[in-house]
C-alpha cells in the first residue's frame, strides 16, 4: 500500500510478485502427495483462499490504479508536446 501511495512502481510490482509467489508455493505444498497420512499438508484449499483474497485484491487494484495513472501521465506529456506544435501553425513553420 506505501509503495502506492508513494508511486514506488518497481517496489509495488515486486511486492505484488513476491505475494503471489508465495500464495503459489503454498497452494503447491498443501497439494503435494505425502507418503503419510498423518502429514497432509500444512493449508487447505479453504485457508489458502480465506488469507489470500483480501491481500491480492489489494494488490490488483493497486497495480490497475497504477496503470491507469501511468496511461494519464502518458496522455498529458502527449498533449504537452502537441500544444507547442498547434501554435505555430498549420505548416509548423509560424508562417
Amino acid at each position: 500500500m506505501l509503495a502506492h501511495r508513494g508511486g514506488y512502481w518497481a517496489l509495488l510490482q515486486n511486492a505484488t510478485r513476491a505475494l503471489w509467489n508465495s500464495l503459489h508455493t503454498a497452494l503447491l505444498r498443501a497439494y503435494t502427495p505425502v507418503v503419510s497420512e498423518e502429514d497432509n499438508g500444512l493449508l487447505t484449499m479453504d485457508e489458502i483462499r480465506s488469507m489470500s483474497v483480501k491481500p491480492l485484491h489489494v494488490a490488483a487494484d493497486c497495480l490497475l490504479d497504477m496503470m491507469a495513472q501511468m496511461e494519464q501521465e502518458l496522455q498529458a506529456q502527449t498533449a504537452k508536446v502537441r500544444v507547442p506544435d498547434m501554435e505555430e501553425g498549420v505548416g509548423g513553420r509560424g508562417e
